[in-house]
């Protein structure tokens, strides 16, 4: 990294050592794989997009996907059988069918989804927390795509609707913003053509976050993070809860 001296990048080339090792040491003396679930029925992220995420997380835990959209007729096939046989119970089944298999996980990853989730679903990824889950919610709240800048020189962005998520998360301390932030410390983009070729230029709806100043194992030794159309988090106070800000 030329924008640190010598002495920062021979430190930082250490610890990277360290982590490569305990890295490879980890993988060899873990007996039991722990489980990340994706959420999936809402037009979540799971494509190819998030294929190298997935692979990576691969070498450490075992991961599933499960569909908690009970309306959609997909989350019932593990247990239309069992819902045939009992019509009159099957609100019941199906319910308790999802969060017996949520339960199982570590993990569940909540990843854009595209559409709002069901009160139904929110009260299945509340009583996994309750029960000591973890969840991992990657939102956004406004509809917008840089492909869009492809074909038109203005865009509108568009509120997702998010709102049933927009609430569980609000009463977990943390409120979504239906905003895009811009920044001038952020990426560049490809812009118009001049000369036969493309100049990069600044574009401040994708900011570079930093984990300056914080001190987390998380985000130790990490460079700038890229981001793209983000929205803006408000931390609200909640009594029994404690927020650790890991990228500004």
């Amino acid at each position: 990294d030329v924008s640190n001296d010598i002495a920062t990048n021979i430190n930082r080339a250490i610890d990277n050592i360290e982590f490569e090792m305990a890295n490879a040491l980890r993988k060899c003396v873990t007996d039991k794989k722990k489980t990340i679930v994706f959420a999936d029925g809402n037009g979540e992220m799971l494509d190819e997009r998030v294929a190298s995420f997935a692979k990576e997380l691969s070498s450490y835990y075992n991961l599933d996907q499960l569909n908690l959209n009970v309306p959609d007729p997909a989350s019932w096939k593990p247990f239309e059988k069992q819902m045939q046989e009992n019509p009159d119970s099957a609100d019941i089944i199906l319910t308790n069918g999802l969060q017996k298999r949520l339960n199982v996980a570590d993990l569940l990853i909540v990843n854009k989804p595209l559409k709002d989730y069901s009160v139904a679903q929110m009260f299945l990824i509340d009583q996994f927390m309750m029960k000591g889950g973890k969840v991992i919610f990657m939102i956004d709240p406004v509809w917008i795509e840089i492909d869009s800048f492809s074909y038109h020189s203005e865009v509108m962005a568009m509120d997702r609707g998010l709102e049933n998520i927009n609430t569980i998360l609000f009463n977990y301390g943390v409120g979504v913003i239906n905003n895009m932030l811009l920044d001038r410390y952020c990426n560049r983009i490809p812009g118009p053509e001049q000369g036969g070729s493309r100049v990069l230029v600044d574009f401040p709806y994708f900011p570079l976050f930093k984990s300056k100043g914080l001190d987390h194992k998380i985000v130790k030794n990490l460079v700038a993070v890229k981001s793209q159309f983000p929205a803006t988090l408000k931390i609200k106070q909640r009594d029994g809860i404690t927020s650790t800000p890991l990228l500004v």
